[in-house]
């Protein structure tokens, strides 16, 4: 992932290659951002195919965060965990992740549906045997 930093710094910010951000972008990468004391903190991140798995992250300025934000038409996220936080994704990103969240809830209600349908057959059992001893 060098071939986007033009200038790497170990603290501070970094500068990227913006154009080849742009270019490259794909559906691992995002913008985040901080909100702490000295204003707004912005990240380039790349996610690897494997879940939670970073392959680059580096801080970079405002101007080339909100240029990078302006020239994708990335959306804003607010993180729904962290006050202070939030991501820039576009909008067939963000459409895809409704699509797998939402496949994702179906499964889970399948699962609660055969879930309760076991209870209740617990329950029968239940009060089957308790009606019994009375």
């Amino acid at each position: 992932m060098k071939k986007y930093i033009k200038v790497f710094n170990k603290t501070g910010n970094s500068v990227i290659d913006t154009d080849l951000v742009c270019l490259d972008w794909g559906s691992t990468f995002s913008i985040n951002s901080w909100v702490n004391k000295n204003g707004i903190e912005y990240t380039l991140l790349i996610k690897g195919k494997q879940k939670n798995k970073i392959i680059f992250k580096t801080q970079i300025s405002d101007g080339q965060a909100n240029e990078i934000i302006n020239r994708l038409n990335l959306i804003y996220v607010k993180s729904d965990i962290f006050t202070s936080a939030a991501s820039y994704y576009t909008d067939k990103f963000i459409l895809s992740e409704v699509d797998r969240i939402t496949d994702i809830k179906i499964e889970i209600q399948c699962e609660l549906k055969e879930k309760e349908n076991q209870l209740k057959h617990v329950d029968s059992l239940l009060k089957t045997f308790n009606d019994v001893l009375n």
